[in-house]
């Protein structure tokens, strides 16, 4: 082990204050205690670090201890942390003239040896010649461990979260999102919709690069972001200089652009058609929506021109690709728009395990928005309502309804569905398990007790079912799956709470019995009569 270091000018003090200052602008240092810091092996780790440090968890590292009179160096990090106390000794040894002890107690003086030698020959030759790998790679900022193309290491959102803005987050705010656009894989970049959906957007300033959802994440959640990152941030003034794709060097997680996406990123926007997704990298997807239903999963995204999508995976299909696309289109303006749909099996002629992209509407679900009140589901029901009622009409049901397919806007009013993601399989045995990802149910007790596709009451039932958990914050039978299959085998939901008019509402669309619930025309006619 490289034992420690003791520092001592050979005259006067030293200027703490320009000690400190030269370590707080080192990315891969952070001050652990008053006056003493910690080099870590990168700047991603000292943001770890330091964020352990704040949990009350222990750190070992590389410290510098400093007072006027002295400077401990202690020498227990890795290789790359021992590597940048080179730098700091270096610089140290260019302004003070210094006295140098070692040993663990400082007992052995190695001024003249170390004058003759240089400070770095305190060091092993492995540690001396190796490079600061983080000084050749672009730094990750915000690339937490709860967000697409995330670390596993990484510090998590909710760690990172506030309850108050800081003095400049607008500012931050607006330098993040005026970043240059660059790009990182995730899951959909690696299966075959990779060459539909391209990669993930992440952009840069030409030293850092962060994931596109992170100005949103500091706006929303007062996310703090590292201070090496602000620093840098507030020198450019909180404006993203010019950048150069093709001077940027390659990191560790996302390899050189080539040339094909050079080109792609620097032609004029309106040379970029930002509704085709048949182009390389003209979807990027953001992060993974934790979303019930029959979809394997689903990502929220953008196009290259900025159009919140949603986009989603799924398992094979036994509908043909012509059934499939028909069974998905859906025009009518309460629904989203879809833009893309998987292509088929050459020689099957139907969908396999492909791509499904719509346009995410304005608002957000009635899920994220739970509890609503009651006179805003009240609202919400009867625009939707109506919507059922014209694909009843020609006997056509949605068969997709949920919370989570049901958006409203910031002032709680209904803007459009998005149900597809929730018939993109074709069929799956609830009473089984059904696929992993499917967590809470609202197609009523014709699939889950009988087994059986439910017809346009079970739209009914869904829609009755989606207003009770906007309501309540609850599923109207359980919390869980096993549960849930019981309570409605048993005719059982759980009891509602609000007005006693609304709760029989919403029980009448409840009832186990298809032929008992009313149709949406009636369930709008009822809720009608309560606003």
């Amino acid at each position: 082990m490289t034992e420690n270091l003791y520092l001592a000018p050979s005259d006067g003090t030293f200027d703490v204050q320009r000690v400190r200052d030269w370590l707080d602008a080192r990315p891969d240092a952070f001050e652990l205690a008053e006056n003493t810091y910690e080099i870590a092996n990168s700047p991603t780790y000292a943001d770890l670090q330091y964020a352990d440090v704040i949990a009350g968890k222990t750190s070992s590292g590389t410290f510098v201890r400093i007072a006027p009179h002295e400077i401990l160096v202690v020498n227990e990090g890795g290789t790359q942390s021992l590597r940048s106390a080179i730098d700091f000794l270096t610089w140290l040894a260019s302004d003070y003239d210094l006295r140098v002890r070692t040993g663990w107690g400082g007992e052995r003086d190695v001024t003249e040896e170390l004058r003759v030698n240089g400070v770095a020959s305190h060091y092993a030759e492995r540690i001396r010649s190796t490079d600061l790998e983080w000084t050749r790679q672009l730094r990750e900022v915000g690339f937490f461990s709860d967000l697409s193309y995330g670390h596993d290491t990484s510090v998590s959102l909710d760690q990172a979260r506030r309850d108050r803005a800081a003095a400049d987050e607008a500012a931050i705010v607006a330098y993040l999102g005026s970043g240059r656009l660059y790009r990182a894989g995730d899951t959909l970049a690696t299966n075959m919709a990779g060459d539909v959906l391209g990669p993930a957007d992440v952009l840069t300033d030409g030293l850092y690069l962060w994931p596109v959802q992170l100005a949103a994440q500091v706006r929303d959640h007062h996310v703090r972001l590292p201070r090496h990152f602000l620093r840098h941030a507030r020198s450019n003034g909180f404006r993203v200089p010019s950048v150069d794709l093709a001077a940027l060097p390659s990191s560790k997680n996302i390899p050189r652009l080539t040339a094909d996406e050079i080109g792609w990123y620097t032609r004029p926007p309106e040379q970029s058609d930002s509704s085709s997704l048949r182009v390389a990298h003209g979807l990027a997807t953001t992060r993974t929506l934790l979303r019930s239903g029959f979809a394997d999963v689903v990502y929220r995204g953008f196009t290259r021109g900025g159009k919140a999508v949603l986009a989603t995976l799924t398992m094979r299909h036994s509908d043909s690709y012509d059934e499939l696309v028909e069974r998905l289109r859906f025009d009518h303006p309460g629904i989203a728009r879809l833009l893309h749909i998987g292509a088929a099996d050459p020689e099957s002629g139907q969908g396999f395990r492909d791509e499904l992209v719509e346009v995410e509407p304005a608002g957000r679900s009635i899920l994220d928005r739970a509890p609503l009140p009651e006179a805003s589901a009240i609202r919400c029901g009867i625009e939707v309502a109506p919507i059922l009622e014209a694909f009843h009409e020609v006997a056509r049901p949605l068969h997709g309804l949920a919370p989570e397919v049901i958006y409203v806007d910031d002032d709680l009013r209904f803007t459009q569905l998005t149900p597809r993601s929730r018939q993109f399989v074709a069929s799956v045995d609830l009473r089984s398990g059904g696929p992993t990802s499917y967590k809470l149910p609202y197609s009523g007790y014709e699939a889950l007790v009988l087994g059986r596709g439910s017809d346009e009451s079970g739209d009914v039932f869904a829609l009755c079912a989606s207003l009770f958990h906007a309501v309540t914050g609850k599923h109207p039978f359980g919390s869980q799956l096993p549960e849930i299959v019981q309570r409605i085998a048993a005719k059982q939901p759980l009891p509602y709470m609000g007005s006693a008019a609304f709760g029989a509402i919403l029980a009448s669309g409840l009832d186990a019995d298809p032929n008992k619930r009313p149709t949406a025309s009636e369930l709008a006619a009822m809720l009608l009569k309560l606003s």
